[in-house]
């Protein structure tokens, strides 16, 4: 056989299969479609240093993948770049921490169900203490970093009290172009 179905295949099928669903039903601008492919990258490089660091300073390993790239198996690269991609897409940058927070919430608890999975499949081990805590946590941390990307990428700046941005006053968002109507979402 010259892929064997596992479940890391069936994950990564899935990830393709969501993300051209979503670029199909939602037809987005080709602006769009470059911000979410460099999202994707940027959480596919993100996690294979976190999966390959994490692997080094033995706290899981992998197993069951056709090929991998160092500890990490490739399907789970691809997996990564595929929903990264999807959450630009999906989700918009918006600076309201409630929104950030409850999202990056639903997708760690998400991630950590996969693993549990991949973990009762024999196909991802635990070892050296790390837990499911520990991965909801870190999933959780790693969404949240993906908000703040997205932010940057849509050119957001983080306000300072004094509602300037890096020494220059902040710019009032408008959806009409009539100066000092905020845009609500």
């Amino acid at each position: 056989m010259l892929v064997d179905f596992t479940l890391w295949t069936y994950l990564f099928l899935l990830a393709a299969g969501i993300l051209s669903t979503l670029v199909a039903l939602l037809k987005p601008s080709m602006d769009s479609l470059k911000k979410a492919a460099a999202l994707g990258l940027f959480l596919a490089v993100f996690d294979f240093v976190f999966e390959n660091a994490g692997a080094a300073a033995g706290l899981w390993y992998s197993q069951g993948a056709p090929i991998y790239l160092m500890a990490v198996p490739i399907q789970v690269f691809f997996i990564a770049l595929f929903a990264g991609s999807a959450f630009h897409l999906v989700l918009p940058a918006r600076k309201d921490a409630l929104y950030m927070l409850s999202t990056s919430l639903l997708i760690a608890v998400i991630g950590t169900g996969i693993e549990a999975m991949l973990l009762d499949a024999s196909l991802l081990h635990y070892i050296g203490g790390w837990t499911s805590t520990n991965a909801l946590l870190s999933y959780w941390a790693t969404f949240l970093l993906m908000h703040i990307a997205n932010l940057k990428m849509h050119g957001h700046r983080v306000l300072h009290e004094d509602g300037e941005t890096n020494g220059s006053k902040a710019r009032t968002s408008s959806t009409s172009g009539v100066s000092g109507k905020k845009k609500r979402r």
